[in-house]
């Protein structure tokens, strides 16, 4: 008698594509989905266009196909596919359809939509020779991490060596996506784009870019917790999150740049741009603002997507902070009596008097005062003038 299987095997359907393993998921040097995509035509040898053009379109959604690119700026959407737009959308679910893999959104920044916009992705990639030296060494796959196309990153936090943008050789910018699907050599003139030059170019670098890179590696590693947190909310709540600092934004970032001199620059132009732009402006990236606004108080950067667990108290210039209030209520009792002289005194008090009267021991009025005597000096003998003219003969 013979046998029969009753159950049938089912076996998983095959991908079209290798399930080619990203680089690095988990950590701030993940391949980015530009560079996975080189590597993905170069193991089918398939011009990079040719995927583009025949396996993934194909698969956009029908609102989706005024996204497809044409041969004109094909060199030009790889900030969009690395970014967080409906292309890199479309990208992603293409890609995992023909891979039958489920963690290439890990390769870009989809999940930071709410905190950035596209240009957060540099038009053209940087890199770090050390570290294509390094993958050359090893196993001679190369790749181009997401955090090296990220516009505010400039320094290689593994090396702390600053990123080259440019071919050693012809001195041309590579596009994150190329014809030739190059990664590791120049895509127009074929140079390998680590070289001896670039080790003796000297370049300084400073604590703040040192600083963003590692900031970025660390939002990198926990994308995936970044549920597109309103940029615009994030800052308003880091910036009432003082309670007991009741005083402008302006102020306090005036009062750190005098503090603290490395951060100088980073304080003047964040009280420049919350000035002029204010925090909602919807031309401006707030991003690397709200950087630098977390950099200067001495946050961690995973507030930006858990705020609950924020500590104030445990901020290191918590004191300083409440220094700064001091200053800024006596500053602004000096100038508030200080009008109130102007106004109603006459005549005017000496310059000492009036730093008597307002109690102004460290003589802060001294500047503003001198400056309002020279205006109405000014005014009097305006007026006076005004005052000698003789009236024109009518004839």
């Amino acid at each position: 008698m013979g046998m029969s299987i009753s159950n049938e095997i089912s076996y998983p359907l095959r991908s079209t594509l290798y399930n080619l393993e990203p680089i690095g998921i988990g950590t701030s040097m993940v391949e980015s989905l530009t560079s996975y995509l080189i590597r993905l035509s170069n193991v089918h040898n398939l011009r990079i266009k040719s995927l583009i053009q025949y396996l993934i379109y194909p698969l956009f959604s029908e609102s989706a196909d005024y996204l497809k690119s044409n041969d004109s700026n094909f060199n030009r959407i790889g900030r969009f596919v690395d970014g967080c737009t409906l292309l890199t959308i479309e990208f992603i679910n293409a890609l995992e359809h023909l891979t039958s893999r489920m963690d290439l959104r890990n390769l870009t920044l989809i999940s930071w939509n709410g905190i950035t916009n596209y240009k957060v992705i540099n038009l053209y990639k940087k890199w770090c020779p050390q570290c294509l030296d390094k993958m050359k060494e090893e196993n001679g796959t190369f790749y181009q991490p997401l955090l090296w196309n990220i516009q505010y990153v400039s320094i290689c936090p593994l090396h702390n060596c600053p990123l080259i943008n440019t071919c050693p050789s012809c001195k041309r910018s590579q596009p994150a996506l190329n014809s030739k699907g190059s990664i590791a050599t120049c895509y127009s003139c074929n140079t390998w784009l680590s070289t001896d030059k670039y080790k003796n170019d000297e370049v300084k670098i400073n604590c703040f870019d040192i600083w963003i890179a590692s900031a970025i590696g660390e939002l990198i590693i926990d994308t995936r917790k970044i549920l597109n947190s309103p940029i615009i909310k994030l800052i308003k709540a880091l910036e009432s999150v003082f309670t007991d600092i009741t005083i402008p934004i302006e102020s306090i970032l005036v009062f750190l740049a005098n503090k603290y001199s490395h951060k100088t620059e980073i304080a003047l132009k964040l009280r420049k741009d919350f000035i002029i732009y204010g925090c909602d402006d919807k031309y401006t990236d707030q991003f690397y603002n709200l950087l630098g606004l977390i950099y200067i108080i001495g946050a961690p950067v995973q507030i930006i997507y858990d705020f609950s667990s924020f500590n104030v108290s445990a901020l290191p210039i918590l004191n300083d902070l409440k220094d700064c209030k001091i200053k800024y209520l006596r500053n602004k009792k000096l100038f508030r009596d200080f009008d109130y002289i102007i106004h109603n005194f006459y005549p005017l008090p000496s310059p000492e008097e009036i730093l008597r009267i307002t109690g102004d021991t460290d003589n802060l009025l001294i500047e503003y005062i001198e400056d309002y005597l020279e205006e109405r000096n000014i005014l009097i003998e305006y007026n006076n003038e005004i005052k000698t003219r003789k009236p024109n003969k009518r004839r």
